[in-house]
Protein backbone atom coordinates (compact mmCIF):
# COMPACT_ATOMS: atom_id res chain seq x y z
CA UNK A 1 0.00 0.00 0.00
CA UNK A 2 0.95 3.70 -0.08
CA UNK A 3 3.58 5.56 -3.08
CA UNK A 4 7.43 4.18 -2.23
CA UNK A 5 10.19 6.61 -4.15
CA UNK A 6 13.43 4.93 -3.59
CA UNK A 7 17.34 5.75 -4.18
CA UNK A 8 20.05 4.20 -4.88
CA UNK A 9 22.27 2.36 -1.67
CA UNK A 10 25.84 1.49 -1.35
CA UNK A 11 24.92 -1.96 -1.70
CA UNK A 12 22.45 -1.83 -4.20
CA UNK A 13 24.42 -3.36 -7.11
CA UNK A 14 21.37 -5.30 -8.59
CA UNK A 15 20.32 -1.18 -9.74
CA UNK A 16 20.27 -1.04 -13.83
CA UNK A 17 20.11 2.33 -15.47
CA UNK A 18 17.65 4.60 -13.95
CA UNK A 19 15.08 3.96 -16.99
CA UNK A 20 15.53 0.25 -16.73
CA UNK A 21 14.93 0.55 -13.40
CA UNK A 22 11.96 2.60 -13.63
CA UNK A 23 10.41 0.63 -16.76
CA UNK A 24 10.09 -2.19 -14.10
CA UNK A 25 8.81 -0.45 -10.93
CA UNK A 26 4.88 -1.30 -10.66
CA UNK A 27 2.54 1.99 -10.59
CA UNK A 28 2.97 4.02 -7.20
CA UNK A 29 6.64 3.24 -7.21
CA UNK A 30 9.17 6.23 -8.10
CA UNK A 31 13.12 5.82 -8.28
CA UNK A 32 14.81 9.12 -8.27
CA UNK A 33 18.58 10.08 -9.81
CA UNK A 34 19.70 13.83 -10.25
CA UNK A 35 15.85 14.76 -10.05
CA UNK A 36 12.60 14.61 -8.56
CA UNK A 37 9.12 13.37 -7.74
CA UNK A 38 6.15 14.94 -6.58
CA UNK A 39 3.38 12.96 -5.15
CA UNK A 40 0.66 14.14 -2.99
CA UNK A 41 1.93 17.73 -2.74
CA UNK A 42 5.29 16.06 -1.05
CA UNK A 43 8.39 16.70 -3.32
CA UNK A 44 11.16 14.18 -2.43
CA UNK A 45 14.70 14.87 -3.56
CA UNK A 46 17.73 12.88 -2.98
CA UNK A 47 20.57 10.97 -3.40
CA UNK A 48 23.00 8.05 -2.23
CA UNK A 49 25.41 10.22 -0.23
CA UNK A 50 28.80 9.22 0.60
CA UNK A 51 31.61 9.04 3.28
CA UNK A 52 32.32 12.59 4.08
CA UNK A 53 35.11 14.50 5.42
CA UNK A 54 36.19 14.00 8.82
CA UNK A 55 34.47 10.49 8.53
CA UNK A 56 37.44 7.71 10.06
CA UNK A 57 36.75 5.55 6.99
CA UNK A 58 37.61 8.40 4.33
CA UNK A 59 40.12 7.96 1.91
CA UNK A 60 41.69 10.18 -0.61
CA UNK A 61 39.77 8.01 -3.53
CA UNK A 62 35.97 9.04 -1.45
CA UNK A 63 36.73 12.55 -2.64
CA UNK A 64 35.68 12.57 -6.26
CA UNK A 65 32.81 10.17 -5.36
CA UNK A 66 32.02 12.61 -2.50
CA UNK A 67 32.08 15.61 -4.62
CA UNK A 68 29.94 13.73 -7.09
CA UNK A 69 27.19 12.67 -4.62
CA UNK A 70 27.07 16.37 -4.28
CA UNK A 71 26.28 17.57 -6.96
CA UNK A 72 23.72 15.12 -7.75
CA UNK A 73 21.64 16.24 -4.46
CA UNK A 74 22.30 19.61 -5.82
CA UNK A 75 20.62 18.27 -9.06
CA UNK A 76 18.04 16.27 -7.65
CA UNK A 77 16.43 19.79 -5.66
CA UNK A 78 17.02 22.02 -8.67
CA UNK A 79 14.48 19.29 -10.64
CA UNK A 80 12.00 20.73 -8.08
CA UNK A 81 12.11 24.16 -9.68
CA UNK A 82 8.82 25.15 -11.66
CA UNK A 83 6.65 22.04 -9.73
CA UNK A 84 4.46 22.80 -7.50
CA UNK A 85 4.84 20.95 -3.63
CA UNK A 86 3.49 21.72 -0.20
CA UNK A 87 6.25 20.11 1.62
CA UNK A 88 10.27 18.92 0.86
CA UNK A 89 11.36 16.03 1.90
CA UNK A 90 15.37 15.37 1.06
CA UNK A 91 16.33 11.13 1.16
CA UNK A 92 19.80 10.20 1.47
CA UNK A 93 21.42 6.86 1.89
CA UNK A 94 24.22 8.13 4.24
CA UNK A 95 23.80 10.28 6.86
CA UNK A 96 24.12 14.52 5.72
CA UNK A 97 26.49 15.73 8.34
CA UNK A 98 30.11 13.83 9.76
CA UNK A 99 30.39 11.73 12.81
CA UNK A 100 30.65 14.48 15.00
CA UNK A 101 27.93 16.29 13.60
CA UNK A 102 30.38 18.64 11.14
CA UNK A 103 28.74 20.50 8.18
CA UNK A 104 29.11 19.01 4.34
CA UNK A 105 28.30 19.59 1.10
CA UNK A 106 24.96 17.77 2.03
CA UNK A 107 24.34 20.45 4.86
CA UNK A 108 24.93 23.13 2.89
CA UNK A 109 22.55 22.04 0.66
CA UNK A 110 20.52 21.36 3.31
CA UNK A 111 20.23 24.53 4.52
CA UNK A 112 19.70 26.15 1.53
CA UNK A 113 16.55 24.41 0.29
CA UNK A 114 15.35 23.96 4.02
CA UNK A 115 13.23 21.07 3.42
CA UNK A 116 10.77 19.56 6.06
CA UNK A 117 12.61 16.75 6.69
CA UNK A 118 15.65 14.64 5.94
CA UNK A 119 15.46 11.06 5.50
CA UNK A 120 18.70 9.10 5.82
CA UNK A 121 19.60 5.02 6.34
CA UNK A 122 22.96 2.93 6.29
CA UNK A 123 23.15 3.20 10.04
CA UNK A 124 22.37 0.09 11.07
CA UNK A 125 22.19 0.64 14.88
CA UNK A 126 22.56 2.80 17.62
CA UNK A 127 25.90 1.60 18.91
CA UNK A 128 27.29 2.97 15.52
CA UNK A 129 25.05 5.68 14.40
CA UNK A 130 25.67 9.03 15.18
CA UNK A 131 22.08 10.06 15.82
CA UNK A 132 21.84 13.76 14.67
CA UNK A 133 17.97 14.53 14.85
CA UNK A 134 18.23 18.15 13.49
CA UNK A 135 20.48 20.32 11.37
CA UNK A 136 20.01 23.58 12.39
CA UNK A 137 16.21 23.29 13.32
CA UNK A 138 15.47 20.76 10.21
CA UNK A 139 14.42 17.52 11.45
CA UNK A 140 16.52 14.39 10.79
CA UNK A 141 15.31 10.90 11.02
CA UNK A 142 17.21 7.78 10.59
CA UNK A 143 14.66 5.54 9.35
CA UNK A 144 17.46 2.27 8.07
CA UNK A 145 14.85 -0.62 8.49
CA UNK A 146 16.49 -2.62 11.03
CA UNK A 147 17.36 -0.04 13.12
CA UNK A 148 13.42 1.38 13.44
CA UNK A 149 12.89 -2.40 13.88
CA UNK A 150 11.12 -2.14 10.75
CA UNK A 151 8.33 -0.66 12.30
CA UNK A 152 6.84 2.42 10.36
CA UNK A 153 7.93 5.95 11.28
CA UNK A 154 5.99 9.13 10.90
CA UNK A 155 8.18 11.55 9.18
CA UNK A 156 5.25 14.01 7.78
CA UNK A 157 1.97 14.71 8.23
CA UNK A 158 -0.01 15.51 4.75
Amino acid sequence: PGRKVLIRGNHDYWWPSISRLRAALPEGMYAIQNDSVVVKGVAVAGTRGWLVPGSPEYTEQDEKIYRREVERLRLSLASLEGKEYDKLVIALHFPPTGPDGSPTGFTELIERYEPDAVVYGHLHSAENAWLLTNWKGIPLHLVAADYLRFEPKLILEI
